[in-house]
């Protein structure tokens, strides 16, 4: 048989609401229900019970704790602002990355056709002697 809801009292309630509250104003605090339970020193049952009793209406009507947390919470997907800016700033930098090894790609493409047509041209200028180049990856046994 289910136990009877036991609603929570005033003072929890607003225990919880200055913890959303002090998690609005400190950039790095968690915007999860845990960390709101490490604030107000409440425990998970009473936390929980309190969100149950505010959104089904049998709380006080100008607390609106799962309104605030909503809003706090869903900005940053429960991390603290400073990890979701880093979070963000990481992704970004990832991007730059990418798009960096793509542009280095397209210039190796541009440097070797340059390349070959420097050689060609050099080709004509000789009248017909054959230049080949040679590289810092040839055998060692063979000299000029």
């Amino acid at each position: 048989m289910p136990k009877p809801f036991t609603p929570v009292s005033e003072a929890a309630l607003q225990q919880i609401s200055d913890a959303i509250d002090s998690m609005l104003h400190d950039p790095t605090l968690s915007r999860t229900k845990r960390q709101i339970e490490k604030i107000a020193g409440l425990s998970h049952a009473t936390v929980a019970r309190a969100f149950v009793q505010d959104s089904s209406g049998r709380g006080p009507q100008g607390i609106r704790l799962s309104e605030r947390f909503n809003a706090l919470a869903s900005a940053t997907s429960g991390r603290s602002l400073e990890r979701a800016e880093q979070l963000g700033l990481e992704a970004k930098l990832n991007e730059k990355n990418e798009e960096i090894k793509r542009l280095k790609a397209i210039h190796a493409c541009h440097v070797q056709a340059l390349y070959a047509y420097y050689f060609s041209s050099i080709q004509e200028k000789t009248n017909g002697i054959r230049l080949v180049p040679i590289g810092a990856n040839r055998p060692r046994g063979l000299r000029p």
